[in-house]
């Protein structure tokens, strides 16, 4: 079972894909470096222009990510901070990284 501020954070941040789960991982992993360019991401992830550019106006949308021109950045907040930690340690355990997936399958077809 998911910790419910995780749910919560899920559900309110419209968090619905392995796609943005994974970018957010990736984005928490190298918050010390206070911006990310785009490009760097879409080399490292080996995703495509559109298929990125629509998972970082989807996290702009809910207020996790902000950008300028071609560079990224995680939004600083304790709350968010605290939230993708709380994503990070289910997602390193293979039990939870299965049940975190479980959980957007299962809610795939309910609107946010």
């Amino acid at each position: 079972m998911l910790p419910d501020s995780l749910e919560k954070f899920i559900l309110h941040r419209r968090i619905d894909s392995f796609h943005k789960i994974w970018f957010l991982l990736f984005m928490h992993k190298h918050s010390q470096q206070d911006r990310i360019n785009r490009e760097y991401v879409r080399q490292v992830t080996f995703t495509d222009a559109p298929a990125l550019d629509e998972v970082i106006e989807e996290l702009k949308e809910s207020g996790l990510l902000t950008s300028s021109n071609e560079v990224l950045r995680l939004e600083d907040t304790p709350e968010v901070r605290s939230d993708l930690d709380t994503m990070a340690h289910v997602f390193e355990d293979p039990s939870g990284r299965q049940e975190l997936l479980r959980r957007l399958y299962r809610h795939a077809s309910v609107p946010l």
